[in-house]
């Protein structure tokens, strides 16, 4: 906990879930509340995006990863399987998030307000990842599937 602590007065921007952190009991197995997995999995990737401003992203490993955010390496691994699996999550949750938004805003902003909100939003929002995924040394392909997912939802909101 003391750990979850001292990164929160450090990120103060991911406390957007309650406060209350424990364990609940199921069958024998103790299974970590939605609220802990969220914070845990929440630190890691936040500094796995501090480190992608330190250093190239094939410099990156589980254990400076691990020793930055204060868990230990098995933590990590319950979470991801690799750093290219935590960086492959990265891009499933801004397409999400992308997706997400767009689907909310449907009918409720002009459509050509919609998109200027949006990459407001998103700037706002999710700018080291957006730095991260679309950066100089970002991956021609995660480009490619960002700009799919928003030629599709442009003809959705304009057809």
């Amino acid at each position: 906990c003391m750990i979850i602590l001292s990164h929160i007065k450090q990120h103060p921007s991911i406390i957007n879930m309650r406060s209350t952190v424990g364990f609940v009991k199921y069958g024998g197995n103790m299974k970590k509340q939605p609220e802990r997995t969220a914070m845990t999995r929440s630190i890691l990737i936040d500094t796995f995006l501090e480190l992608s401003n330190q250093m190239p992203l094939d410099k990156i490993t589980v254990a400076e990863i691990s020793r930055k955010s204060g868990f230990n390496r098995s933590t990590f691994y319950q979470y991801f399987n690799d750093t290219q699996h935590l960086l492959s999550c990265l891009e499933d949750d801004l397409l999400l998030y992308i997706k997400t938004r767009i689907i909310s805003q449907i009918g409720e902003a002009h459509p050509e307000h919609l998109f200027v909100d949006l990459f407001i939003k998103l700037n706002a929002e999710k700018r080291s990842t957006l730095k991260l995924l679309l950066g100089s040394s970002s991956n021609n392909s995660f480009y490619r599937h960002i700009l799919t997912q928003i030629n599709n939802s442009v003809a959705v909101v304009f057809h």
